[in-house]
């Protein structure tokens, strides 16, 4: 991703030496704390494109205040994803309008989708879940440029499951 600001970004955050390694693949913790604040601030850009109504915004707005307020538990967060559908649709939406812009601007998208498939991957794993664990691995292996034999291994476990 020369060129594209990614370098930049993340030495706002770490010293330039940090991000000569972070981004050489060393300092793995601190790789993906850069890469999650980054995709942080690419979801609230995102999100001022936006458009959504009143209503969806108060339930929005209480819904987070709840949660830090620490009102409400991991469950809780975990099963409003079909209660926040039309807001995730609409998110979507916009990432594919924005996409139109120029390659830069789809280098970002594409960057954000990677960055959502590892926090996939990472939340699978912290909670134990198998199945969530494949389909990330699923999901990330389509970005996969480096062919490892654990990705060459559990595609065919994949495809064999489903098949």
């Amino acid at each position: 991703m020369a060129g594209s600001g990614l370098k930049e970004a993340l030495s706002v955050i770490y010293a330039p030496n940090s991000v000569d390694k972070i981004l050489n693949g060393h300092a793995y913790s601190r790789a993906v704390r850069g890469h999650i604040l980054l995709h942080l601030v690419l979801s609230t850009i995102v999100a001022e494109y936006t458009q959504i109504d009143d209503s969806t915004d108060e339930y929005l707005r209480a819904y987070i205040n709840q949660i830090i307020k620490k009102n409400c538990s991991y469950e809780d967060v975990e099963g409003s994803s079909s209660i926040l559908e039309p807001y995730i649709e609409q998110f979507n939406a916009t990432l594919k309008n924005i996409q139109i812009r120029g390659p830069t601007v789809k280098l970002w998208v594409q960057y954000f989708q990677m960055v959502s498939k590892l926090k996939d991957f990472i939340r699978s794993e912290r909670l134990g879940n198998w199945q969530g664990h494949l389909n990330a691995v699923k999901k990330c292996s389509l970005f996969s440029c480096i062919w490892t034999l654990y990705i060459c291994k559990i595609r065919i476990f994949i495809f064999a499951e489903y098949a």
